[in-house]
């Protein structure tokens, strides 16, 4: 629901958010090591999801660009319980948006995309997104935009008889890759 400001907690052991921060002071802008995925509790407005989630630290610019320990994460719920997700959700993305002052260049964007037309009646598909205050092990890290992970998933919900490929961009070569099994005709 994107019409309030959601409360989202994580609470990881004391040393995984150590490493956590550990990883996230020593980041590079390209890094050739797959970030790990570290399990946590997590309550969504006062409700908490079941099982563990998987978290890990994302980004290159926005990570070297957060704020104390305001590092942007993804979250992925089926990482440590297998089959679990939430509203429906198998990712999403946690962004910081410490470069942009106001904090809803990205969530504008992602809704005036949702909400233009292609043939005056069929919306362009956009991630979801909500605003979000996050808090982790108690340690107020402030405003984050919620977004709905672009994957495999994503795309079945938003083009049943797709025809196309999902790309993404991998450092540092800025070039576009594909990832396998989202090949579709």
């Amino acid at each position: 629901v994107d019409t309030f400001v959601h409360t989202v907690e994580l609470t990881f052991s004391d040393a995984d958010w150590a490493e956590i921060i550990e990883i996230g002071t020593d980041a590079c802008e390209y890094c050739d090591d797959p970030r790990p995925y570290f399990p946590a509790r997590m309550t969504v407005d006062g409700v908490g999801v079941e099982g563990d989630v998987g978290v890990r630290l994302k980004g290159h610019s926005s990570l070297m660009l957060a704020e104390g320990h305001s590092f942007p994460f993804k979250v992925d719920f089926n990482e440590f319980t297998p089959g679990q997700t939430f509203e429906g959700l198998k990712k999403v993305n946690l962004h910081q948006n410490r470069h942009e002052a106001s904090n809803i260049a990205e969530y504008a964007a992602y809704g005036a995309i949702r909400s233009h037309r292609e043939d005056d009646k069929t919306p362009v598909p956009a991630p979801r997104t909500a605003f979000m205050r996050l808090t982790v092990n108690g340690e107020d890290l402030g405003l984050y935009n919620l977004v709905e992970q672009v994957s495999g998933a994503y795309l079945d919900c938003h083009f049943p008889e797709p025809r196309g490929h999902l790309y993404k961009p991998e450092e540092p070569s800025e070039h576009l890759s594909l990832p396998v099994g989202h090949m579709i005709d």
